[in-house]
């Protein structure tokens, strides 16, 4: 099977689905043993992945944690988690049992998180500890309806002032692994998140996604982005962004592929090098700093050194015209590009491949405007 007919055969069974928990269900009977999600683990000291049978068991502990907490259909349920398996777990676990997220941005200030608690009447809120939990409660904003906070990095300390009952990750998840409780499922029409702005013309606002939103985009981006079996994403843009959520998190895990949780972007080019991913998605300042780097570093080298930069650039940019039909050229300059393209690979385009990890075939910027100048330098490099 070709790889082309690989990402057919996969898109199509996505293409069938009709809600997001089914992006990691339908895989169980045909490659439930597969990688689905790695992250690093700092107390380990060592990376760690799930496969999509182990992620669907987590998810399910989640889920009937959420149930014994009595949370019912159609309830909000909040996180305040950088990129992790947990913040996966939650939000599948909150979904099984169409429950509704609200994703919480993690630089977030307090008041604006305890402003969506409260906006949106979340029940049930995972937070990464105390402290950050404490500040919330602290912001000056009444959380009538917030009933239960869990800790993934503490233990819990019981009532809290505001009459929150908080909790460690561990003990909420033994409540509801003997949980019975009856739960209905979402339908498409139902909500899969509330998404809340950023604030910055005024207060946050939520923006509401059914679950045939979402998966409607998905089945129009598998157009575009067409990842196949074997690829493998590297995520870090925050999931609490529906870019990202979509895309690495709902398309990657959706087409069968490992999605690994970068460390952050402090830690990005050892990220890089570790995972070697072959798809990324990022916003334009990301590709705005390599490219910024590249040119420092060509400062240093000389004219000849920039002159072969700007050909294999120049030479790569006139390709991707030339396979994409934007433009047609002398017969003679692409019989040149294609002797000479041997020897830009080796003398420059491997170089910074190799800085992606060498496998990188799909890099897409979102967000905002990538500059014509940056656009042109990456896909003369590609």
């Amino acid at each position: 099977m070709t790889m082309f007919d690989d990402s057919r055969e996969r898109a199509a069974e996505i293409r069938k689905l009709s809600i997001i928990p089914e992006l990691i269900s339908h895989h169980l009977s045909i490659r439930g043993d597969d990688p689905a999600l790695s992250e690093y683990d700092a107390k380990k000291q060592e990376w760690v992945t799930l496969s999509f049978k182990e992620l669907w068991e987590r998810a399910q502990l989640w889920h009937k944690a959420i149930t014994a907490s009595g949370l019912k259909k159609g309830d909000k349920a909040a996180m305040l988690l950088p990129n992790s398996i947990d913040a996966v777990c939650f939000d599948q676990g909150t979904l099984i049992g169409g429950r509704v997220p609200v994703p919480l941005h993690i630089i977030d200030t307090a008041a604006n998180c305890a402003y969506i608690l409260n906006d949106s009447e979340t029940k049930l809120l995972v937070i990464l500890n105390r402290a950050r939990w404490h500040a919330i409660e602290q912001a000056g904003i009444d959380l009538p309806h917030l009933k239960t906070v869990v800790f993934i990095d503490d233990e819990g300390e019981g009532i809290s002032s505001s009459g929150v009952e908080t909790l460690g990750l561990n003990e909420w998840l033994a409540r509801g692994q003997e949980s019975t409780l009856p739960f209905e499922g979402p339908t498409e029409e139902d909500l899969a998140a509330l998404v809340y702005t950023s604030g910055t013309t005024g207060k946050p606002k939520g923006v509401m996604l059914t679950h045939k939103n979402i998966m409607s985009d998905i089945s129009a981006l598998l157009y575009n982005l067409a990842p196949v079996g074997g690829d493998e994403w590297l995520s870090f843009l925050p999931l609490s962004h529906t870019f990202e959520r979509t895309t690495s998190y709902y398309i990657g895990l959706g087409m069968g592929n490992k999605v690994t949780f970068s460390r952050g972007v402090t830690r990005i080019l050892d990220d890089l090098k570790h995972t070697r991913p072959t798809i990324m998605m990022s916003v334009p300042r990301v590709y705005e700093k390599v490219a910024a780097k590249i040119k420092e570093r060509l400062k240093t080298k000389g004219s000849a050194a920039q002159f072969v930069f700007n050909s294999a650039v120049n030479a790569g940019y006139r390709r991707f015209e030339r396979r994409n039909g934007l433009a047609a050229h002398n017969p003679f300059i692409n019989t040149l590009d294609d002797l000479l393209d041997p020897f830009y690979n080796k003398t420059v385009r491997n170089q910074i491949r190799n800085s992606f990890g060498g496998r990188l075939r799909v890099a897409v910027s979102g967000g905002a405007a990538l500059s014509t100048d940056v656009a042109r330098t990456l896909i003369g490099l590609g």
